[in-house]
């Protein structure tokens, strides 16, 4: 889609152009809205979009509220059918505020990278586990990767080219399956991470030299 966008303004806007920029100003999640299905749909959809040059991706909405008679349970945690980052304070909701998993989805990519750094070319070998990467100011690298799968954890053989990692065990923090906290713990390697069912984690590599 943005290909062809890109492509359209290149045709009717001539010289003008590479002035004209993507905003994507409504995103979110039609179903499983705040459950985890949509704390993984967040970063994978605003990083997709940046990596496709869009210059802002903004989330349905901070408070939506929600009729209360449409409360499911998804994968083990009761989705209220709200399409807010955070709770509304509706009778049948966590006070006004809490949490809901796209606010943490979306707060993974501050473990990503942060202003200055690029986003880099990232590329999975299974539709069931995204992948996206930073590279950082200092020329460390920092990779995301998102496992779709929502009952079996994913194994992943991550290789580099144009980088050399430190063979140091690295910093990976993660999102798992309806948690209510980002977590972090230094384990697994440069080359090889296991990723839970229907969790997010990055992993922070050190540059070799």
């Amino acid at each position: 889609m943005a290909t062809a966008l890109r492509s359209l303004i290149n045709q009717y806007a001539g010289s003008n152009a590479p002035n004209v920029g993507i905003a994507v100003t409504e995103v979110g999640a039609n179903a499983y809205k705040n459950t985890s299905p949509s704390g993984l749909f967040a970063p994978d959809e605003y990083l997709t979009w940046m990596e496709n040059g869009a210059f802002t991706v903004d989330w349905w909405n901070l408070h939506n509220g929600t009729d209360c008679s449409h409360v499911t349970t998804v994968e083990g945690a009761t989705d209220y059918d709200d399409g807010g980052i955070l709770s509304s304070g509706a009778s049948c909701e966590p006070p006004l505020n809490t949490p809901f998993p796209p606010h943490y989805g979306a707060r993974m990519i501050t473990k990503l990278g942060a202003p200055g750094d690029t986003l880099v070319r990232a590329v999975g070998s299974t539709p069931l586990v995204s992948a996206h990467a930073v590279r950082r100011a200092n020329g460390d690298v920092s990779v995301m990767l998102i496992n779709k799968d929502p009952a079996n954890d994913a194994t992943v053989t991550v290789a580099y080219s144009g980088f050399t990692p430190s063979s140091a065990t690295p910093t990976v923090y993660s999102y798992p399956k309806n948690a209510t906290s980002i977590g972090s713990a230094t384990t697994g390697s440069a080359t090889r991470q296991t990723v839970p069912a229907y969790s997010v984690v990055v992993v922070q590599l050190r540059s070799a030299g």
